[in-house]
């Protein structure tokens, strides 16, 4: 909400404003995901590459380890 009331702020229009959020501008009043699904290979893992995981109290990251 207090980004919404910035943006209405920053363009001086305060009455009879509808601001409708999409799937184009949720990032600029949420921000950017943290986490994304991405995947860095696109189909599999080239030899010499081992998938880890790294967690804690907060949450896990996978990990590609690699070794020569």
């Amino acid at each position: 909400m207090e980004k919404i009331a910035f943006y209405m702020d920053e363009s001086n229009n305060f009455h009879g404003t509808k601001i409708f959020i999409d799937e184009e501008s949720i990032e600029q009043f949420i921000g950017s995901p943290i986490f994304s699904s991405k995947k860095i290979y696109p189909v599999r893992q080239p030899p010499g590459v081992v998938t880890g995981l790294a967690y804690n109290a907060y949450g896990g990251s996978i990990l590609y380890i690699e070794a020569t």
